[in-house]
């Protein structure tokens, strides 16, 4: 059978949930907590509030840029133009290569109206110097770069950068056991 502790505190839950679903079923409203908002004043506070942002977004106009940033977010992301490669970075003409050579143009990236030329692991645009060189970038297409340099007499020399891409690597896959 039951302790004597233990009938005690069986007797008062019973106790309490007799008065809890005396107090439910009575039909009585519950009294309201000090210092609480009712319902209805919580959702005048909530409108309120939102108005009040609404005013000052309207009162703050974006500015482009922000425009932009938000025209960006809403379009879908697209493929990364980039890709990795297990070739060493470095800048032309840094480690003892005559000037101007070991330049490589790897592929060019497209980003709204604007066109990078990746030279050498570094991105540059038409009308960028190619640090080290001397070489102006002055023209990208997809199958080459055009540089330009002018040396001390005032000439100008041309050059045409041909793409030149990775090696494909193949991979053998065996499916099944």
């Amino acid at each position: 059978m039951l302790q004597k502790r233990q009938v005690i505190l069986v007797g008062l839950m019973l106790l309490t949930l007799g008065y809890a679903a005396f107090d439910l079923l009575s039909g009585k409203p519950g009294k309201q907590a000090a210092g609480r908002p009712s319902v209805e004043e919580a959702r005048q506070e909530a409108a309120r509030t939102v108005q009040a942002a609404r005013q000052m977004l309207e009162k703050t106009p974006m500015t482009e840029v922000d425009q932009y940033r938000v025209d960006l977010l809403r379009r879908e992301p697209p493929l990364s133009p980039f890709y990795a490669s297990d070739g060493e970075f470095f800048f032309p003409g840094s480690s003892g290569v005559a000037e101007g050579d070991g330049l490589s143009y790897k592929g060019f990236v497209r980003a709204g109206d604007r066109l990078l030329a990746v030279i050498s692991g570094v991105e540059y645009t038409v009308g960028e110097e190619i640090e080290g060189t001397g070489f102006v970038v002055s023209s990208i297409q997809p199958s080459y770069v055009e540089l330009v340099r002018k040396d001390g007499s005032g000439r100008v020399g041309a050059r045409k950068l041909p793409l030149v891409e990775d090696p494909v690597k193949t991979v053998d896959v065996k499916v099944g056991r």
